[in-house]
């Protein structure tokens, strides 16, 4: 495996992820910006055989986020990043003090090591954690691409990684923050690096459209509608449904790709549960999801691809605009689907976290950032 989990930051709780506290999604950022002793945070995982959220259960992740801490803690240090274990139990903490400065802080919250790079408030700045596991094992904090701190002798705890929270998940020092983040992603083989990510949703109707009842204007929604507007399926086993996306020109995604993540959201179109598959069509050949239920509440499904499975060679952006994403329906019950999109994180040729900083990012009512 490689990437485990990308979260481009502009979707909210559309993208699947765990939120709670006081955080919120605007401009094409992830804030957190909870007063006092409050909290707040976005949880990062990564998807089962069927799509559900699941734990890693990595030796080693490497977490990275653009980070910008707009507000700073009046006194003390606050938490950006908490690892947990499979079993939630903490690993490694990182915080950001009243100077600016990163500090990391081991499975039993001992202070590893202080930074001395001291972060600008109205700056965004490539973070990326590096956690393994064991008694004595090795982290390394990285700023921009350059070791801020490391050790290969900190008590990270003896289970494996499991997820990871961004924002202010622990009280530390009461104070009041406003961190703002995006562009997600986290590894369980190598450094993530610099990317960047934009949002794809449906702009036709693809191969597959034996559907009882919509289209793609029913399911281009980035912020779903839940039964507002959706595409029901037949109860025919076999039926499928599939859209057309976006073009990479139309939201400038250029360079290497990194990797594709595939989303839909699902629920039964009647009284009795259904089961569906997740269909990608790439090259004229369909890559189906293990089939899952669909019950009386919509849930997120999401794959993530690096490479095309049908070329196991990375994307190209000609690859990515005959892409095609949808459902099958697998039982006698109809299912729906209210939404489906995709993000795709890319290296984008000269991107620099410099380029970040200018960037300003919005999503516009087509999904597009902007």
């Amino acid at each position: 495996m490689a990437r485990i989990a990308i979260c481009a930051g502009t979707l909210g709780d559309s993208e699947g992820f765990t939120t709670a506290g006081t955080i919120s999604f605007s401009g094409g950022e992830v804030r957190v910006n909870p007063t006092t002793t409050g909290t707040g945070y976005i949880g990062l995982q990564t998807y089962g055989s069927t799509g559900g959220v699941t734990n890693w259960a990595a030796a080693t992740i490497y977490a990275r986020a653009y980070f910008k801490p707009a507000t700073l803690p009046a006194s003390g240090s606050e938490e950006i990043l908490r690892v947990y274990d499979t079993a939630s139990g903490n690993k490694l903490h990182l915080r950001v003090t009243s100077a600016g400065n990163l500090a990391a802080y081991d499975s039993a919250n001992t202070l590893l090591a202080t930074g001395t790079t001291a972060l600008n408030t109205s700056t965004f700045y490539c973070i990326e954690v590096q956690c393994g596991t064991g008694a004595s094992a090795s982290y390394e904090v990285r700023i921009n691409g350059a070791t801020e701190l490391s050790s290969s002798t900190a008590n990270l705890g003896t289970t494996n990684n499991g997820f990871v929270r961004w924002g202010k998940p622990t009280n530390r020092s009461s104070q009041s923050v406003d961190f703002r983040y995006k562009w997600l992603a986290v590894d369980d083989a190598a450094w993530p690096g610099t990317g960047a990510m934009a949002v794809i949703v449906p702009n036709g109707n693809g191969t597959y459209n034996t559907v009882a009842s919509g289209n793609y204007t029913d399911v281009d929604e980035t912020a779903n509608d839940g039964d507002t507007s959706y595409i029901a399926t037949t109860g025919t086993v076999g039926n499928a449904y599939t859209a057309t996306l976006q073009n990479c020109a139309d939201v400038s995604i250029s360079g290497t790709i990194l990797s594709l993540r595939r989303t839909g959201i699902f629920k039964r179109d009647g009284a009795s549960n259904g089961q569906v598959k997740v269909r990608m069509r790439s090259n004229s050949t369909d890559t189906d999801s293990a089939a899952f239920s669909s019950t009386s509440a919509y849930a997120f499904r999401s794959f993530i691809n690096e490479t095309n499975p049908n070329t196991a060679a990375a994307w190209t952006t000609g690859e990515i605009d005959a892409l095609e994403i949808g459902m099958v329906n697998d039982s006698a019950n109809a299912s729906r689907m209210t939404a489906t999109f995709a993000i795709v994180e890319d290296r984008a040729g000269g991107f620099n976290p410099s380029w970040v900083v200018a960037a300003n990012l919005t999503l516009g009512a087509s999904g597009v950032l902007a």
